[in-house]
């Protein structure tokens, strides 16, 4: 009887038990990983934006993982430590080293101390200051832009900017950059001899911003406004002023096309002195940091 009673006792708990269970709730499932199936797309940390018909893959920013940095505000186009872009160049031998020529973003200016970017064609690499002044974009990195026989040389200081600020980049926007050079200059004596003589003056670009058009390039399709420059450099020889072919019209017009989305994405330079050659430079990849807390 007392046996019985036990197994009872032991089948009511056991009843019991699982009523228990029955009535807890059920686990909720692990989250899906949002990033399958995206590809490339999720390891780059950003959507790529849909494609426009007919324009080919849309463009998507590499992203550099593991990294991350603060853009600086109000600058045409992003710009911030850790960006980087490669263009395919075109131009004569004598000119063009290499096909390819890279631009990193090295550090933003902070404070009063500028920020820095190298720059280089293959594997060569030159440093250079950045400044940034209210979204303006102050640089002296692009090669080609000083005459032909002062190529290579350093601005020994530079004024002006490459592109102003956001809100200052529309359709008929007009700025300029100057440099100081030095360097040698050949010029012609009242004889008729070539002679070299060493010079310093001050090159000053000036710059129209035209209209919004979609240019294609290696690296995609993008909407950018086209930039015509015009190049003069005013030389002395000691206190006297070098009048010559360099000096009495410009010695080169460019076409740049920015796009505020990527910056940067085509360079036609053009030099008349002293003799005609053609540069072009053409966006192939760029890379973004993730914002920081993305990472």
């Amino acid at each position: 009887m007392k046996a019985n009673h036990v197994r009872d006792i032991v089948l009511v708990a056991a009843v019991l038990a699982i009523g228990v269970v029955a009535l807890l709730p059920a686990k909720s499932p692990e989250p899906k990983d949002r990033s399958a199936g995206r590809g490339e797309d999720a390891a780059r940390g950003r959507e790529a934006p849909p494609a426009e018909k007919g324009s080919g893959p849309a463009p998507v920013p590499r992203v550099e993982p593991g990294s991350s940095a603060t853009p600086a505000a109000d600058t045409v186009f992003p710009i911030a430590a850790g960006s980087s872009w490669v263009y395919h160049v075109e131009g004569p031998d004598e000119l063009v080293p290499e096909d390819r020529w890279t631009m990193e973003v090295v550090s933003l200016p902070e404070g009063a101390a500028p920020g820095e970017v190298v720059v280089g064609f293959g594997a060569q690499r030159a440093s250079f200051p950045l400044w940034i002044e209210g979204g303006a974009i102050r640089l002296g990195a692009f090669p080609f832009v000083e005459p032909l026989e002062l190529l290579g040389t350093s601005p020994t200081g530079i004024e002006g900017f490459l592109v102003p600020s956001r809100r200052d980049f529309g359709e008929g926007a007009v700025w300029s950059q100057s440099y100081a050079r030095e360097g040698t200059h050949e010029m012609t004596t009242p004889k008729g001899d070539a002679v070299r003589v060493d010079v310093r003056g001050v090159q000053t670009d000036r710059a129209l911003a035209g209209e919004l058009a979609d240019v294609t390039v290696p690296a995609g399709r993008f909407p950018a406004r086209r930039v015509d420059w015009i190049g003069r450099i005013e030389l002395k020889d000691g206190k006297r002023p070098v009048l010559d072919p360099l000096t009495a019209k410009p010695f080169r017009t460019e076409i740049l096309w920015v796009s505020e989305a990527v910056g940067i994405v085509r360079r036609r330079v053009e030099h008349a002195i002293p003799a005609e050659a053609v540069v072009t430079f053409d966006l192939v990849s760029y890379t973004f940091p993730p914002p920081a807390g993305d990472v």
